[in-house]
């Protein structure tokens, strides 16, 4: 999907929700997470299915973002910071009437941001 000029979060969240076992298969394939949907572990294909639909939940909350203008990514805010771009600080919050629901996404936030950083290594 990466390659996909047309890519979306909704585009995401339809097909993460709605692809079939065998397709997925396909999508996988030559990926590292191809061994987790071969056909002679089936069941094991279909409980992580479950347990990712569960989390592609977590998405819709960012569906249609990418409509409102310049598309941001933590992953691009953090290579900025690298190249010393004006960047600031990160801020992540939520009201407490939404936090619960929201925790998914700010753990995956989180992830990203983390991740993004630690794969920057030390000083140049």
């Amino acid at each position: 999907m990466r390659e996909d000029k047309d890519r979306s979060y909704e585009k995401l969240v339809d097909t993460m929700l709605s692809i079939k076992i065998d397709k997925l298969r396909a999508y996988l394939q030559n990926t590292p997470a191809a061994n987790l949907v071969e056909e002679k572990i089936e069941k094991t294909a279909i409980s992580i299915r479950a347990v990712l639909t569960n989390y592609v939940k977590a998405i819709r909350y960012l569906q249609g973002i990418e409509k409102n203008g310049e598309p941001f990514t933590i992953r691009d805010w953090m290579r900025g910071v690298r190249e010393d771009q004006p960047n600031g600080w990160l801020f992540i919050s939520s009201n407490a009437d939404t936090h619960a629901s929201l925790k998914p996404v700010i753990s995956m936030w989180l992830s990203i941001a983390i991740r993004g950083l630690l794969a920057m290594g030390g000083e140049p």
